[in-house]
């Protein structure tokens, strides 16, 4: 099916996505695609259940999760559910993305918009889960006192947006 063969050839020029599965409104899977089939992270009876899923129907464009998922190989990801619509403007279904974290930093630092920008993943506890090649920090260290820790602090069910004031510049966690 075309469907099928489009998220394949997306996740082959993607490294950093271990999974993509596309499901209609209902949750009804449309097509899916996982690295390693054995043991995909996305489970589609659970799916719609999860925040990042509801709330990116609600708002009406990307969430990213607030928890971590481990990976088939032991390494660290993230979900990012996006709707997509009809002609209509009626939503069609939504995307949602296993992002592996450890392709994701080297991938902001060298081609993002900010080439200075560094990526440090932590638990609730301020413990490092995971750190880009140039912040200077290891996974397990603690990061405390830091703005780093603060500003997440104002969001609500462990979900991250930003909203776009002017075209590329990003305003902080809403």
């Amino acid at each position: 099916d075309q469907r099928l063969q489009l998220v394949r050839n997306v996740m082959r020029s993607r490294s950093n996505i271990d999974q993509i599965t596309v499901v209609d409104p209902a949750g009804h899977p449309l097509v899916t695609a996982v690295s390693d089939q054995s043991t995909p992270v996305l489970k589609l009876a659970e799916l719609v259940t999860h925040d990042y899923f509801q709330t990116a129907v609600r708002i009406g464009h990307a969430t990213v999760s607030g928890t971590l998922e481990h990976l088939a190989d032991g390494q660290l990801g993230v979900v990012v559910a996006s709707p997509f619509y009809d002609g209509n403007g009626t939503l069609a279904g939504v995307a949602c993305l296993v992002v592996r974290l450890d392709n994701v930093a080297p991938f902001i630092e060298r081609f993002g918009d900010l080439p200075q920008a560094e990526v440090t993943v932590t638990d609730t506890a301020g413990r490092i889960l995971y750190s880009g090649s140039r912040t200077g920090r290891r996974a397990g260290d603690i990061l405390a006192n830091t703005p780093l820790l603060k500003a997440p602090k104002v969001t609500s069910a462990k979900l991250f947006e930003y909203q776009r004031d002017v075209a590329g510049h990003n305003e902080g966690p809403m």
